[in-house]
This record gives C-alpha cells, sequence and structure tokens, in this order.
C-alpha cells in the first residue's frame, strides 16, 4: 500500500482521524509545500504486548461462540475483524 501524503496544515485539522489510520497500520507522510518532512508509522509493540492482545481477542471469540453477545454498545464486526487485523 502506498503511503498517503498530508500537508501539515491538512494533518494539522484531521490530526485524530490520522492517527486512527495509523494505530490501524497505515502509513502518514507529512509534508510542507509538498515536500515530505516527516513519516507517522504505528509504534513498534513488544511480543507481551502482542501475545496479550491476542489472548484477549481469543478469549472474545470463544465468548462468541458460548452465544454471548461480547461487543460494545455501537461496536460492529467489521470493528472486531478490524481489531484482529491490527495485532
Amino acid at each position: 500500500m502506498k503511503d498517503q501524503v498530508f500537508n501539515i496544515a491538512e494533518a494539522k485539522m484531521h490530526l485524530s482521524r490520522l492517527i486512527e489510520r495509523v494505530e490501524r497500520g497505515e502509513r502518514i507522510v507529512i509534508a510542507r509545500n509538498n515536500r515530505p518532512v516527516a513519516i507517522v508509522s504505528p509504534a513498534k509493540r513488544s511480543a507481551e504486548e502482542l501475545l496479550a492482545q491476542i489472548d484477549a481477542v481469543r478469549e472474545r471469540i470463544r465468548d462468541l461462540r458460548k452465544g454471548q453477545n461480547v461487543r460494545k454498545r455501537g461496536e460492529t464486526w467489521r470493528d472486531l475483524i478490524d481489531e484482529g487485523r491490527r495485532i
């Protein structure tokens, strides 16, 4: 996937949305006058953090298989799928 480029003013205006995209694994390039000056990419996580997240997702899947509704209010199946992809 090609990195998305945003000028500084645009990045400032939409910072929270850009951070959400970075959390999902995307890299964002920040530019000044259309010249790249910075790259925002996901922080590296430790193996322990990744394993803890995987265990949490597995537990939620087990609960779903038991017929329990473990989705948070307003959470969609797409949100659960995206969460699994981020790990």
